[in-house]
């Protein structure tokens, strides 16, 4: 079993554990719907997972200062690397072992931390430790402490002042004259000045890089300019969320080794701490690599054509998965009308990245080869999302850093537009539906008409209004309103959360069903209630629905294209259809989506094929 082959969630938004025992593969069960998963297992060789435990040095954390994470990890091959964690932000990995992690602390991590480590091997097994929890209360607004003095017995973490800074005590021990913390780091920690409890102002940072275009194999040197009206503790810097490293003293500065295998535009930043605990980032850097290419001349604009009429559309893995490797967009089949690039990366704030695969080729012949498909009628669209895809639009700041960011990955690589598959942080209320409608309008606006909008939210996002509106259920209809004159294609994901619930029977439609296929589409052409109000229909033409391409794609909602076939018949001509039925023919209807092209190039086009050739057929 990979994990995998559940794509973007898991089990509604549940993490399960499953045995490694593959001689017994059943069913499994949760309760939020009324629901069996078929777990399918994937055969790729090695498929035993790696065992990873982790431990902190510390798990009550009083002083700033920093702590480190350890992880014992162990696999029947061989461990690959280990990736630490805290909650969902990764905080760097170790390819050897020991794996450790510093992770330093102030006052701004007051609270409990989950932390947790990852492990992996060469066949991309992984798994994950058990949460270790450390508990974070660093004195905020000062940075006093008891004078040091001598015949005094400390303690780890204990906190003196001495000649106007603050301490950390790294090992007990009883003072003595000659043990002042200056003269035996071995005992003491400097923290800090001694404020005497009165800093609230936060340090003032800006960061600069030694080149913003890099095209040959070498190091960059980022340099943090920071100042603070008492005294900067620490700088840290960080590449998109993750951390490259931290710089104690002045002048400030972080050295970044680049390869051809970080072809892209990175994302650089920095945050400035000072001994109160106070902090303060940087505004982002951009630095584009382009190592072992020519760079390019802007790509022309996307040639004139529109979307097929019924339209098959896909996500190409830019990644390895146990589908196989990436491979050059200039190999996927003529049967796609619509290529989903999956995914781009959260640079936070807002900002979004795009790094492409090495297996795919390189950034010249994969722009060329999006030229060569907009060609032939093709739409290429950058997907924001995935199973483990989270960007922040939280607030109008992160609203212009993502129209902004999306702006330029798009006119570099000449995508036609976004697909929106963001769900981490959506729910009933949250910033993100106000503010990702404000970023993708904007965006649209620096695009041009031509601009193609899709989104693709798990079922219960939208019509799980219709049995609970609240929390996650329906959470995606406020962002569907504010976007309805924008969108170019809705197509939920039908699969990964069991069996739907709506206006046309009693009873939920199990995944996969001609049944459940055409009532869902239903919903969203003719309408239905949500939470005391009516969802208004689109147009057929926005509307498309989502199924898996085959058994070891996703973790359940398994159809048959014979079911999908019939769906479409019964949605544009009002024959093949089982129990229910649209008050009308819609022959507009736009077509199917399917995780994914990858897959289904993997198990030899028996889901491309035959749906591309329904889809020419209909009216």
């Amino acid at each position: 079993y990979q994990a995998q082959s559940l794509r973007r969630h898991q089990l509604g938004g549940r993490t399960t554990t499953l045995s490694a025992d593959t001689a017994n593969l059943g069913t499994l069960s949760f309760d939020n719907i009324v629901s069996s998963y078929r777990v399918a297992r994937v055969n790729t060789g090695d498929t035993t997972p790696p065992t990873v435990s982790l431990s902190s040095s510390n798990t009550g954390v009083t002083s700033a200062g920093s702590l480190t994470l350890t992880a014992n990890a162990s696999d029947n091959v061989g461990v690959s690397k280990v990736e630490f964690y805290r909650g969902a932000t990764k905080l760097g990995e170790d390819p050897s072992a020991p794996y450790t992690q510093n992770l330093s602390l102030s006052s701004a991590d007051n609270g409990t931390l989950s932390l947790t480590a990852k492990a992996f091997d060469a066949a991309g097994n992984t798994a994950s430790s058990s949460i270790v929890n450390v508990t974070v209360n660093i004195a905020t607004g000062n940075n006093s402490a008891t004078p040091w003095a001598a015949n005094v017995a400390y303690k780890v973490n204990d906190r003196v002042s001495y000649a106007g800074k603050v301490y950390s005590c790294r090992q007990p021990h009883t003072a003595i004259v000659g043990w002042e913390p200056p003269n035996v780091p071995a005992l003491w920690l400097e923290v800090g000045p001694d404020t005497g409890g009165s800093d609230t102002t936060p340090p003032i940072v800006s960061l600069s890089s030694s080149s913003t275009n890099v095209t040959s194999t070498g190091a960059i040197t980022l340099n943090a300019n920071a100042s603070d009206n008492v005294g900067v503790s620490k700088v840290e810097f960080y590449r998109g969320a993750t951390k490259l490293g931290e710089d104690f003293s002045a002048p400030y500065t972080q050295s970044l080794n680049l390869s051809s295998a970080d072809n892209g535009t990175l994302t650089l930043s920095a945050r400035a701490f000072d001994a109160a605990g106070n902090s303060a980032s940087s505004s982002a850097v951009n630095v584009t690599v382009s190592i072992g290419t020519v760079n390019p001349p802007p790509p022309p604009p996307p040639p004139p054509g529109g979307l097929a009429k019924h339209a098959l559309v896909g996500y190409w893995h830019n990644f390895s998965n146990p589908s196989g490797s990436a491979f050059p967009l200039s190999q996927v089949s003529s049967d796609w009308d619509v290529i989903m690039i999956a995914f781009a990366e959260n640079a936070t704030g807002g900002n979004v990245t795009f790094t492409l695969d090495p297996s795919a080729g390189s950034e010249a012949q994969f722009i060329a080869d999006v030229r060569a498909k907009q060609a032939q009628g093709k739409k290429v669209v950058l997907s924001l999302g995935g199973q483990n895809g989270s960007v922040s639009v939280g607030s109008q700041t992160e609203a212009n850093n993502f129209a902004a960011s999306l702006e330029a990955i798009i006119k570099k690589f000449g995508f036609d537009g976004i697909d929106v598959d963001l769900e981490s942080g959506v729910s009933q209320n949250a910033p993100i539906q106000t503010y990702l409608p404000i970023g993708v309008k904007a965006l649209k606006a620096r695009i041009g008409s031509s601009f193609y909008l899709s989104m693709a939210p798990e079922w219960v996002y939208v019509e799980g209004g219709y049995t609970s509106y609240g929390s996650i259920w329906g959470a995606y209809i406020p962002i569907i309103n504010a976007l309805r004159g924008d969108l170019t294609l809705l197509h939920p994901q039908y699969y990964n959360n069991g069996s739907v619930y709506t206006p046309y029977s009693p009873n939920g439609l199990a995944a996969g069903s001609t049944d459940q296929l055409v009532a869902t589409a239903r919903m969203l052409i003719e309408g239905f209630p949500y939470g005391g109000n009516q969802f208004a229909g689109l147009r057929p033409d926005q509307v498309g629905f989502g199924v898996p391409s085959g058994p070891s794609s996703a973790g359940s909602g398994f159809t048959t294209t014979t079911n999908v076939n019939n769906a479409l018949d019964c949605l544009t001509r009002l024959v093949n259809c089982g129990s229910i039925r649209p008050n009308q023919a819609y022959p507009t209807f736009r077509g199917v989506m399917t995780w994914s092209i990858n897959w289904d190039r993997r198990d030899g086009f028996n889901f491309s094929q035959p749906v591309a050739s329904k889809l020419r057929s209909l009216p």
